[in-house]
């Protein structure tokens, strides 16, 4: 069986799970809004258009006709504090998705953009994820794990990266899945929004059960998906800029990796190495 038939087929118990709605101000308020009322891991809201769509940072998150938005509720059995690895569970969670479905070029760039490496080396935003972690009584919490996507151009809105950016001077330009296949788009995109929409709620599930099994907070949040995570990288192994949000010049060296707690790895030409959470730096190629 290929990727897409074992995401077909890993999805139909999820199916059940899935709201999909036309348009909403924001699909993580609206499960952290269910997860409230008792809602069980895997629920998920997907909307053709969110009017108050966010992203990290506080920024807003344009999201016109022709994407995909979905949000989907997590309560991992493993301790708050290695939550900050969900984002990347998250992300891979959607590569792997959209890789078996034979979509090309897709990488990751750190900490949360979706993104497609064109023939030239440069990228282009695919979409970006936003985790939201919520506590409960006792040791309990949940997450909305959120995910935009470009899938198609849109007929008349477009996506105008000025007004979603994290501090960048030159903010990435749009890229839509819909260009990411070399052959015909794949029957699951063809059979409707909801499709990929299930798909992408099992698969999210799925990683973040295993993730939780193994994460603990002695070996750091990314510990178990930490190599799998780097292979997925744009940028690594070259020379980057590190950018504070206010666009301020942190570090220049070759982006070397990341650790066990997700933060960036920057190797300065005199031998140190400066290390930076997502908070504190986004990164630039320096060509």
């Amino acid at each position: 069986m290929d990727g897409a038939g074992r995401a077909v087929e890993a999805s139909s118990d999820f199916s059940e799970l899935v709201q999909i709605i036309e348009a909403t101000g924001s699909t993580n308020d609206d499960v952290l809004g269910l997860a409230a009322e008792g809602a069980p891991e895997g629920t998920a809201v997907c909307a053709k258009r969110q009017t108050t769509g966010r992203g990290r940072r506080g920024h807003s998150w344009v999201s016109p006709p022709g994407g995909l938005y979905i949000t989907v509720l997590l309560r991992p059995r493993t301790d708050e504090c290695v939550s900050s690895g969900l984002p990347a569970v998250t992300a891979l969670a959607v590569l792997e998705t959209l890789g078996g479905l034979g979509a090309e070029g897709l990488c990751l760039k750190w900490p949360n953009d979706l993104v497609v490496k064109k023939a030239d080396g440069s990228l282009a935003k695919l979409g970006g994820i936003l985790v939201e972690s919520r506590q409960e009584s006792g040791d309990m919490w949940h997450a909305a794990a959120g995910i935009g996507l470009n899938l198609v151009r849109p007929a008349q809105e477009k996506i105008v990266p000025s007004r979603v950016h994290d501090g960048m001077a030159k903010p990435l330009p749009a890229a839509y899945l819909e260009d990411a296949f070399a052959d015909e788009v794949p029957d699951l995109l063809r059979e409707g929004f909801g499709a990929l929409a299930i798909s992408l709620d099992a698969s999210i599930v799925s990683a973040s059960r295993v993730w939780a099994r193994k994460a603990s907070p002695e070996t750091g949040p990314l510990a178990p998906i930490r190599e799998r995570f780097e292979r997925k990288l744009a940028y690594i192994g070259d020379d980057v800029f590190a950018i504070d949000p206010a666009g301020m010049l942190l570090a220049e060296g070759r982006f070397s990796g990341i650790d066990s707690w997700g933060r960036v790895q920057i190797a300065l030409r005199d031998g140190s190495v400066r290390i930076f959470l997502p908070e504190e730096a986004s990164l630039r190629p320096c060509h």
